[in-house]
Formats: structure tokens, C-alpha cells, sequence
């Protein structure tokens, strides 16, 4: 077996005193690492969420320098944590700035449509489902008998929020409309008009307060173009990644990471139900709906932004290959070796000897010198063993992230 001095280990978590220090550089305590395990646990009623990145798609994950985790399952689920942030970046994100930047015919406009309702998730989705569709014949027929031609893209998003001792979803429509164009009368006017107008026939009485409609000024450059971008096509992978996964600003409101780490911290049945609920009510859904006509300002690929503290021609350090039974041993263990990983991008002696660890371990396990149990037990300490001063370990990852 791997040798090791538990006399030198640190009986706590390994990574306690650094990981916290790391997150605080990134700008929020809960790493998306962090954020998907909350997800593992808290994702009972859709079970490709509660698998994502929990599970080797073949017999060995990958620990990539940097990167994390490669070679798990990946849900490619709108609502998760990790996912909707690489849907964003490298399918969504690229489709929207290049038709916001590209098209110099007509004028965008940004929308939210919103629905009250204290309804389960399930008969919110379906009855805003059939609105947007009536709204959206409606607004493209106008538009058309103007001798015009329209767009409209949506996105549904999700906040929750406490009324008495339960937590309700509150989903409604971000999105863009495009209208080749100039009108005579105003059109937010006439698109609310519209919207009201489909709620009162639901029972529904819509304010004006929650809708919002205006047109955007494209000549304001690249950073404009980034909100609209966050705002229409996904506010989940932007909160992940900003620092609203902190609980802040009211208490009895959340996005999905944010309430994912309520949970985690106060068991709150009603706010896993309310979860539960909606992830579930999205099943079989399109979460974000790009017409023909955005996808037709895509441009070719560009080249991917290098990762944090990358540099070109930097030598390539292998992947580590991790077997199933290892894998299971580090998610057991709560060892976070996604952000081991990040933290060891400068100390690439560190980086090979958890390599060897690694292959030490997969080699025992086959050779049936240890199991599962005796992995998880052992390693706190044979992570902890790679760096004499994980004090130094800790500043040294917050000097490469600042």
C-alpha cells in the first residue's frame, strides 16, 4: 500500500484552510465544484442532475491540470450548475453576440414577461408555455401586417422564494426580440398590451411594474452586449459564476445556486420540494429557444480563452487517470481534487507526485492490497502529505488568481 505518516497528517479536512481562502479569491465561498456536489445531493427527482459529474463515463475519469475532472457523466441539463455555464460560453453566448454585433438591419429589443403565481412549478411551465406561444403568434402577426419581419428568442429563469413557512419557484421569460423596422406606435406598450391581455383569459392579472421591454443600443460596444447576453440567455451560468452564490440581499429569495446552499445549510424540506419540483417540471422542456435567424449571424469558432494563469507554449502536463473504485474513494472522502488541481497550477513537482498517488493507488486497488474503505480513510493524509506547508500552497494559488 501507499505509504503515508499519519503522525505528520492533519486529522481535519486536508484542504480545510486552503480551499475557503481560494473561493474568496474567486469573489464567493462555493466553488462550481462545491455547487455541483450540492447538486449531487439535493437533485432526487432527476437523476442525470444528481449524476453529473459524479459518475466515469468509461472505466477511468480524468484529473486534467487546471481543469478538474474529465471523462464523467455530463448532464447538459439549462438547470445545472455545471453545465449550463459550458452551454452558455460555448454554444449560447457566441450565437447572441454575433447577432447583436453583425446585424445592422432593424433594432433589438430586451424583454421579461412574468406571470404572479403561487402555483407548483409544474402549472407555471405549462400555462407560461402557453402564453409565450399565444404572445409570440400575436406579436409576429402585428409585425407582419406591417410589412415587417420579426425574431424573438426566450429564455425561461427561475428565482424562489418564501411565502409563510414554504418556498414557491417564480419562473417567467427573459429574452431578445428582433424587428427589421422602424414602428409607429410603441411597442412596449402594445407588447404589454398583448401580454395582459393573454393573462386576464388565465384569471391572471399581470402588472405592469414586473414587465419590462426596451430597445438596445448597439453602438454601446462590447460590454452592453455582455448584460444582454446574461441577462436573455442564461442568468443561472452567470450567477455561478459571478458572486451571487453568496446568501445576500434578501434572505427569502434565490436563485438555484443560492438556494442549493440554503438547503445545504438548514435542511429546508420545503425549499428541496420546491427544487425538486422544478427541475422536474423542466424535464422533456426547451429551457432556451434560439430561432433560425440568431443562429444565422454565427460566426466561425474562435480560438478558447486560455485558462486563468495560462501562458503560451507552456509544456503539456499529462492527464491523471483515475479508476471507478479511486474516483468513488475521492467523491467519498470529500477530498476536492477539482480544486487541488487549480491550486497546484504553479507547483508542477506537486502535480506529479499526486500522479503517482494516484496510479500507486489504482495499481493497490487491482492487486487487491486495499478497498474502497481503507482509500477513503487514507486519503486525507496522502493528499495532505504532498505539500510540506499547505499554508504555502494556499498563498501561492491566491497570487496565480490575482
Amino acid at each position: 500500500m501507499v505509504a503515508h505518516n499519519p503522525a505528520t497528517a492533519d486529522k481535519t479536512s486536508t484542504l480545510d484552510n486552503i480551499l475557503p481562502k481560494y473561493g474568496q479569491a474567486l469573489g464567493h465561498p462555493y466553488s462550481d465544484y462545491k455547487l455541483l456536489k450540492l447538486q449531487q445531493g439535493a437533485a432526487q427527482s432527476r437523476k442525470t442532475l444528481g449524476l453529473c459529474g459524479a459518475v466515469p463515463v468509461d472505466a477511468y475519469a480524468s484529473l486534467r491540470f487546471r481543469k478538474g475532472f474529465g471523462g464523467t457523466l455530463q448532464c447538459n441539463s439549462s438547470l445545472c450548475v455545471s453545465c449550463s455555464k459550458r452551454l452558455l460560453l460555448k454554444e449560447r453566448k457566441p450565437v447572441i453576440e454575433s447577432a447583436l454585433k453583425n446585424c445592422s438591419e432593424g433594432t433589438f429589443y430586451f424583454f421579461t414577461l412574468t406571470q404572479p403565481s403561487l402555483a407548483s412549478a409544474e402549472t407555471q411551465v405549462e400555462r407560461l408555455s402557453r402564453s409565450f406561444q399565444n404572445f409570440k403568434s400575436t406579436f409576429n402577426r402585428r409585425i407582419s401586417r406591417l410589412g415587417l419581419r420579426s425574431s424573438i428568442l426566450r429564455s425561461y429563469d427561475i428565482t424562489f422564494r418564501k411565502h409563510g413557512s414554504s418556498v414557491y419557484p417564480h419562473i417567467h421569460f427573459h429574452g431578445l426580440i428582433w424587428i427589421s423596422g422602424d414602428l409607429d406606435f410603441d411597442i412596449s406598450d402594445y407588447a404589454f398590451e398583448v401580454w395582459e391581455r393573454i393573462g386576464a383569459k388565465q384569471g391572471i392579472t399581470c402588472s405592469r411594474d414586473a414587465f419590462y421591454f426596451e430597445p438596445i443600443d448597439q453602438s454601446k460596444g462590447t460590454k452592453a452586449i455582455s448584460s444582454y447576453v446574461s441577462k436573455s440567455f442564461g442568468s443561472l451560468a452567470f450567477e455561478v459564476m459571478s458572486s451571487a452564490t453568496k446568501l445576500q440581499v434578501n434572505p427569502d429569495k434565490w436563485n438555484i445556486p443560492q438556494l442549493l446552499v440554503y438547503i445545504s445549510q438548514t435542511g429546508d424540506k420545503s425549499a428541496l420540494k420546491a427544487y425538486n419540483e422544478t427541475i422536474l417540471a423542466f424535464k422533456g422542456k426547451r429551457f432556451v429557444s434560439i430561432p433560425s435567424f440568431f443562429r444565422s449571424f454565427k460566426t466561425e469558432e474562435e480560438p478558447e480563452e486560455l485558462e486563468l494563469g495560462e501562458e503560451l507554449g507552456e509544456p503539456e502536463i499529462p492527464d491523471i487517470l483515475i479508476s471507478k473504485p479511486v474516483f468513488k474513494a475521492v467523491r467519498l472522502s470529500g477530498v476536492d481534487f477539482k480544486l487541488l488541481s487549480i491550486a497546484l497550477r504553479g507547483t508542477k513537482i506537486e502535480f506529479n507526485e499526486l500522479r503517482n498517488l494516484i496510479i500507486d493507488l489504482n495499481l493497490a486497488f487491482m492487486m487487491g492490497e486495499t478497498t474502497i474503505a481503507e482509500m477513503v480513510g487514507l486519503m486525507p493524509s496522502l493528499i495532505q502529505s504532498l505539500s510540506r506547508d499547505r499554508e504555502l500552497l494556499a498563498s501561492e494559488a491566491l497570487f496565480r488568481l490575482n
